[in-house]
């Protein structure tokens, strides 16, 4: 694979692109994403088999101890029966680890790399890999036409040996999950004209992938910058998306406003909350979040009565691909934008293992932090991030308790079941509840340099 080298003073960024495969395209993509998906899966189960053989091959040679069991819960109190699980959880790590380590020399434990693979089958390269495994496909499917080339499949074969250090491993692809087809050399971008449609600007372009030739859409703009080689399609809800990387300038910041202080709080029917006063509502994210409710329930109906569901749970992906683009494009305009000038943004610190990891203010709370350390934080030359001088972090703690004003600590006076505002029962201060929680947190000091 070609390497590029990013010019000093320059990053690179990603841009999604609508694409408008015809029905003989469109097959073909469809194809390649089950040949994809079959792959995949068969790393997985490979995968699978490798880790049981390890730990096997390190019990019985001594190596390791047996597998920790898990506790027996029954009887304990929630506290005990909690730190009961976390000790367990960190006996299991430690064990995984020391089977890793006492069978990583191993002959007997292969599949490293993906070398170690090809070796295995004693081929040269990835696609005669792919023709060499025979229990890919099933009999009925021996005539069945292999659509993808060596560019892809190396693509594919890295992305799955590609593990960072906190990234959990990779779990079976159902024929319902996404599968991103992707390759990581080669020009792919072609821009076509400018023209308009219903009104709104928008650039021709053209993604060329495995031997195909697809039509997207820009709306608006074009690449600022150098489009790197490489391209990455997925289908989702709403159709077929391809993401490409420019090369840009850093962005350069306008110069702070000297002692400028902002806290952000994310709320419960708002996105966000700041300090400064600027209140961010979710209405149309509201009326998403109905919408989808309401289809829900209809498949739910259907389901019950034994009637097929794909019409309702198609629309009910569209729909939450758009409340989720909505929610990121009102966070970008209204919450990161106007902070242009801040010299010091505070936010609330997120814990590792902070409870309810599915809600949606986790998400959007990630979500805003993530872009603000990409826009605020400071970088070095390669445009790494680096300790910033922007980003601050807080104790979160009781920033929803206190008064702005005289901080007295009233759990119940801005508790979200009495309304909007609330009221401090010493100072009778009345506030939104999430503007006095902004304004808390940017009261507090910073506990640290957000990398």
């Amino acid at each position: 694979m070609k390497q590029f080298t990013i010019q000093p003073g320059n990053e690179i960024r990603g841009m999604m692109i609508r694409l408008y495969p015809d029905k003989e395209t469109e097959e073909k993509l469809r194809l390649l994403e089950s040949d994809a998906r079959h792959v995949w899966n068969w790393l997985v189960k490979q995968t699978e088999e490798v880790i049981a053989a390890r730990q096997a091959y390190a019990i019985r040679n001594g190596l390791v101890s047996a597998k920790p069991q898990a506790p027996d819960y029954v009887g304990l109190t929630p506290e005990a029966a909690k730190e009961a699980k976390e000790t367990y959880i960190q006996q299991l790590r430690d064990w995984h680890s020391a089977v890793h380590k006492a069978t990583d020399k191993v002959p007997e434990c292969a599949y490293r790399s993906f070398k170690d693979l090809q070796s295995h089958f004693g081929c040269e390269h990835d696609y005669t890999l792919l023709k060499r495994v025979d229990s890919w496909y099933h009999e009925d499917d021996e005539e069945r036409v292999i659509v993808g080339n060596a560019h892809f499949y190396r693509a594919l074969t890295k992305n799955y040996f590609t593990r960072g250090s906190n990234q959990r491993r990779k779990k079976f692809r159902r024929s319902s999950d996404p599968m991103p087809l992707q390759v990581r050399s080669g020009e792919c971008f072609e821009l076509g004209n400018f023209g308009t449609r219903r009104g709104n600007p928008f650039y021709d372009c053209r993604i060329k992938f495995n031997g195909l030739k697809i039509k997207g859409r820009l709306p608006g703009k074009t690449p600022e910058g150098r489009v790197l080689e490489g391209v990455s399609i997925t289908h989702k809800a709403d159709g077929w998306w391809a993401s490409i990387k420019v090369e840009v300038p850093i962005r350069q910041l306008p110069p702070a406003v000297p002692g400028s202080v902002i806290g952000i709080d994310v709320g419960l029917d708002n996105i966000a909350a700041m300090s400064d006063g600027n209140i961010v509502p979710n209405i149309r994210g509201r009326i998403y979040v109905e919408r989808i409710a309401g289809r829900q329930a209809m498949a739910a109906e259907r389901r019950a009565q034994n009637l097929p569901t794909d019409r309702m749970e198609a629309a009910t992906h569209r729909l939450q691909l758009a409340a989720s683009r909505h929610m990121k494009h009102e966070i970008f305009n209204k919450v990161i934008k106007p902070l242009a000038t801040t010299e010091t943004i505070k936010l609330e610190q997120l814990p590792s293992k902070i409870g309810q990891m599915g809600s949606s203010k986790v998400s959007v709370m990630r979500f805003i932090r993530s872009s603000l350390l990409e826009r605020y934080g400071a970088r070095d030359d390669k445009g790494q991030p680096v300790p910033g001088n922007r980003v601050r972090e807080v104790e979160p703690h009781y920033t929803s308790q206190d008064c702005s004003q005289c901080g007295y600590r009233s759990k119940e006076s801005w508790d979200y079941e009495h309304g909007r505002i609330g009221e401090c029962p010493q100072c009778k201060y009345r506030a939104d509840r999430d503007l006095n929680a902004a304004r808390n947190i940017a009261a507090k000091p910073a506990i640290s340099l957000t990398p």
